[in-house]
């Protein structure tokens, strides 16, 4: 069977995980779980001579800042 990749949001990880679920097909189970954003805000920022390349780099922080 071909894998799927679920994602949602919620107003609290409980409510995440519950639209998830009820997303599950009877008789296939949920292998793993990711944990984007705990709700808490975050800035990230980006410098540089072009507003463009700065805006590249801000997205590239915030790429690493969902990694770690």
């Amino acid at each position: 069977m071909k894998n799927q990749i679920i994602e949602v949001e919620a107003d609290s990880l409980k409510e995440a995980k519950e639209r998830v679920r009820v997303q599950i097909p009877k008789g296939l189970h949920l292998l793993s779980e990711q944990v984007v954003s705990n709700g808490k805000h975050k800035t990230v920022r980006g410098v540089s001579d072009t507003l463009e390349d700065a805006y590249e780099k801000a997205k590239k922080k915030l790429r690493l800042a969902r990694i770690s």
